[in-house]
């Protein structure tokens, strides 16, 4: 893709697919020394070799989605990043927060991020806050979900790739 002009998400996400089939198989599925293998053996979490091997299938279907979603109904690119993020949480089980937090807990802390993100829109103070609770409540519960985060940041590049180029 180096030398193409124009490189397309869907050709990233193809080529990510194709040089990556196979990979949880292989590196996942052969002992428990690390967490991702241990999520993988325990509950079939792919993890980050997971989502490359899907052609980032929940960047795609989830994060795009909820970014364009939030985008075309007026939301500031800070507040859509942030319900693309909920919305990746509540869609994604995230082995960074099923191996830190335990298989119940993660479950509980997707629900709640899907809560918040269902009852939207609310006014940006509610919204703020309740936020705030729920990272508090993440803290408190010692979840992260790295993951997701890692998610986020590609559905912020394949927007802007998306994005038309301007030449100047």
């Amino acid at each position: 893709l180096a030398g193409e002009e124009n490189v397309s998400v869907a050709a990233v996400c193809e080529n990510a697919a194709t040089l990556t089939s196979g990979l949880c198989a292989r590196e996942l599925g052969r002992g428990e020394g690390t967490k991702g293998q241990r999520a993988y053996l325990a509950h079939g979490a792919r993890g980050a070799r997971g989502e490359a091997e899907s052609g980032f299938g929940s960047v795609r279907d989830i994060g795009l989605p909820a970014l364009k979603d939030a985008l075309a109904s007026g939301a500031d690119e800070d507040v859509a990043l942030l319900l693309a993020l909920l919305a990746l949480i509540a869609g994604v089980e995230d082995t960074n927060a099923l191996t830190r937090a335990g298989e119940e807990t993660a479950r509980s802390a997707r629900r709640a991020a899907a809560e918040l993100y269902c009852q939207r829109p609310m006014p940006e103070e509610e919204f703020f806050q309740r936020l705030r609770e729920l990272d508090a409540a993440y803290v408190k519960d010692n979840i992260s979900h790295g993951g997701c985060a890692d998610l986020l940041a590609l559905t912020w590049l394949f927007h802007r790739l998306e994005l038309p180029i301007e030449r100047t």
